[in-house]
């Protein structure tokens, strides 16, 4: 995946080094040309190119699950490898239960949960260009819609409405703020909080949350760590792709 060059940076080098990194995965891993998933920055896709091999779906294997990966239903690049480890820890720890996913847009952690036995999952907080990519990929795992939901509501707007207890929740957190309406916006830095309290409130007897963080300097608020029982799961579950990242990648178990 390829992040915009700096202002000023010579494009004819960045395209070079693009290149040269595209050709030493392809020899690294041993891969064939259609094995690669390019996902190339908003300026580096200017020009003449449409469709073709960029814009195709590829899929991939993680456990027992299968996703679809790139192509036009999948245009923010929303599978995060980086969370497979804790996608992994989800699996086990929701069991047969009931599993509420909030902003995680892949949908992977409740498609991993629900091959794993969870018998009622929900995906929260997925705004309305990721729901293609999120239905396609929970019917490639012969998951029936009935019993896994996709919500794209406010989230606090639907938790507050919810009178269904769930026996794990899991906050994925990748962005500074989500847009849940016209007119409001979710803070993750002032917001969080609020958030943490109304999920806690949500989990049935025994039931746990857990929260992960790629943002840098992100640090639970205090008064979650003085109200809950907070375990920090972050070096147990920190995916050893994630090397500039890792300093950021944060990661709690919470229950009351």
């Amino acid at each position: 995946r390829e992040f915009p060059p700096p202002r000023g940076k010579d494009h004819r080098i960045a395209e070079e080094r693009f290149r040269e990194v595209t050709r030493t995965v392809r020899t690294l891993f041993a891969a064939s040309r259609d094995q690669v998933m390019v996902h190339r920055s908003a300026s580096a896709r200017k020009g003449p190119k449409k469709g073709g091999a960029r814009t195709k779906q590829t899929e991939i294997q993680e456990g027992k699950a299968l996703f679809l990966v790139g192509g036009e239903a999948d245009p923010e690049g929303t599978f995060f490898p980086d969370q497979r480890f804790v996608r992994s820890y989800l699996d086990q720890a929701a069991g047969r239960g009931t599993f509420l996913s909030i902003f995680d847009t892949s949908g992977g952690a409740a498609i991993s949960v629900a091959l794993g036995g969870a018998q009622q999952t929900v995906t929260l907080g997925v705004g309305s260009r990721n729901v293609e990519t999120l239905v396609n990929n929970f019917s490639r795992n012969g998951l029936h819609p009935e019993n896994h939901k996709i919500i794209t509501d406010s989230v606090m707007s639907w938790l507050k409405k919810s009178r269904h207890p769930f026996d794990l929740i899991y906050i994925c957190l990748r962005k500074k703020q989500y847009r849940q309406t016209d007119s409001s916006i979710f803070k993750v830095g002032s917001d969080h909080r609020f958030l943490i309290d109304r999920t806690i409130a949500g989990l049935s007897k025994g039931g746990r949350l857990v929260v992960s963080s790629l943002l840098p300097n992100f640090e639970l608020d205090p008064a979650v760590m003085d109200a809950y029982r907070c375990r920090t799961m972050s070096k147990k579950l920190v995916s050893p792709d994630v090397t500039r990242g890792a300093r950021n990648f944060r990661c709690w178990e919470i229950s009351r």
